[in-house]
């Protein structure tokens, strides 16, 4: 949902060297809506363009859910990025600012606000309204694997995609818990290590179980998963 802001708030005076009152056109914005363009562990990373005259800053407090970064940044000109409002066309007089939404829920209200010089308008709330998170797969490309001393399981993570159930992108550095009913020892990788690599794999070694075995993955913000049941 596109959200247009036209109004001004005096934050103080301001003169000239001739005594005149400053002139300077009435502050506003326009915030585009959030665009899907990545994943991080649990969440889905959106861009939101502000789109103003340029100088100054955009300011952003702290949303209803999710984080946006950076908190502050100041207005450029140029060619814009593909996900500000259309309306900015190629206009050198309009400059915008680039920030970066990551939310589990793909909905908060977050305070924007515009800063130039000695104005500024009120912060208000934005609605922001993008794309939830959708969870993960996790599958095995190999069966598991037996020695005398341990059993090793390979397996994938991959994001679900919120626009598709039928699409997936590996999830790449996504931590991740094992937990086994009954009880078994992880022989590693070690608690703290427990985490996918740079294309969303990851291998585990278990001690043999005493009897059947249930092996569970929860990625980090996703549900637990049975990955496979392993035997004596």
């Amino acid at each position: 949902m596109r959200t247009t802001w036209p109004f001004l708030l005096l934050a103080g005076a301001c003169t000239v060297s001739t005594a005149q009152p400053e002139v300077v056109a009435p502050l506003g914005f326009t915030v585009g809506d959030p665009v899907m363009v990545g994943y991080a562990p649990g969440q889905i990373d959106h861009v939101i363009c502000v789109v103003t005259e340029p100088g100054g800053t955009i300011d952003v407090g702290t949303p209803s859910e999710g984080t946006i970064t950076p908190t502050s940044a100041d207005l450029v000109t140029g060619t814009p990025d593909a996900t500000c409002p259309t309306a900015i066309g190629s206009n050198p007089k309009i400059g915008f600012a680039i920030f970066h939404w990551k939310t589990t829920t793909g909905q908060a209200l977050a305070p924007f606000q515009h800063s130039k010089g000695n104005l500024a308008t009120t912060p208000v709330d934005v609605e922001l309204k993008g794309q939830a998170f959708a969870g993960y797969t996790v599958t095995m490309p190999n069966p598991v694997m037996a020695a005398g001393n341990y059993q090793l399981l390979d397996f994938d993570i991959a994001y679900k995609n919120p626009m598709s159930s039928s699409m997936t992108v590996p999830a790449p550095h996504v931590p991740y818990e094992i937990a086994t009913v009954p009880a078994v020892m992880v022989l590693f990788p070690a608690a703290e290590k427990q985490e996918t690599d740079s294309v969303g794999h990851s291998t585990v070694a278990v001690a043999p179980p005493a009897a059947d075995t249930a092996v569970f993955v929860t990625p980090h913000g996703g549900d637990p998963v049975v990955l496979t049941t392993i035997h004596p």
